[in-house]
């Protein structure tokens, strides 16, 4: 994963860390320490990690991404999005988040097709899983839907925090999945690669999402692989929902299920 290195002129401040659970990724953009940011997929127990570093490098909350709607990947948005735990990163004397209770909440981005998934995303949970998260956090697993809830469009560019990010709609994980690109890439590999990919489940090093949970389709899948991720330049970063991160033409040369495309 990437850690904390000074942000340089041109690239940006990339942190991800795994969650508590299924180590999903969560990850952290910005331009540069003491400036604002975006949280990407906030899972579960991601918290006390995720308040750390926005101390450490002096960020501003301004967005959540959601690559996609399951649990793993939005456990914390409606916390992240409340400013709970906002007191471990506010600077000195700023006001805590009880005392700023006129202030909106964060606004979630998620693809139309997965807006309903925020509706209640432990309703597709298992009791066994159910029953994990309880067992670890030490409470019954309740959800709120943030209150700014924003869907984005197929190639819509958005820009936050400073940062122009185009979404890509890619289903096949889900109905909704979608990617994030950026021209600019992660400070500690300015060079080394052109630009950054946001992949979420789509795309994995070495790997894809999963099809056969509800929401998957394999042709969908098949299609989104064919015709938005082939298509992307082989320099082009991939920080993944899930594991290591990897670039576009690596995958394209090793991944078999972009080589039997």
């Amino acid at each position: 994963m990437l850690g904390q290195t000074p942000a340089t002129l041109g690239s940006v401040l990339t942190i991800g860390f795994p969650a508590a659970a299924f180590d999903t990724n969560c990850f952290v953009l910005a331009r540069e320490r003491g400036s604002e940011c975006v949280i990407v997929d906030p899972g579960i127990g991601v918290l006390p990690t995720l308040a750390e570093v926005l101390r450490e490098s002096r960020l501003k909350p301004v967005a959540v991404l959601l690559t996609h709607g399951h649990i793993d990947h939005v456990y914390s948005v409606t916390p992240v999005c409340r400013g709970e735990g906002a007191t471990a990163y506010l600077s000195p004397g700023a006001p805590s988040a009880g005392q700023r209770g006129s202030d909106p909440e964060l606004p979630a981005y998620v693809h139309g097709d997965d807006r309903y998934r925020l509706a209640d995303p432990l309703s597709g949970v298992d009791a066994g899983l159910r029953h994990m998260l309880e067992a670890q956090f030490g409470s019954a697993a309740t959800w709120t839907e943030p209150g700014d809830v924003r869907e984005v469009r197929d190639g819509e560019l958005m820009t936050l925090a400073g940062l122009d990010m185009r979404a890509h709609h890619a289903p096949g994980h889900t109905e909704g999945s979608l990617m994030f690109s950026l021209e600019e890439v992660p400070d500690q590999l300015q060079g080394r690669v052109g630009s950054t990919l946001v992949s979420g489940d789509v795309l994995f090093a070495g790997s894809i999402g999963r099809c056969d949970l509800p929401g998957g389709d394999e042709r969908a899948m098949n299609r989104s692989l064919r015709e938005v991720v082939l298509p992307m330049p082989d320099d082009r970063l991939v920080l993944p929902g899930h594991g290591d991160i990897t670039t576009i033409g690596q995958e394209r040369r090793s991944n078999p299920f972009l080589r039997r495309l």
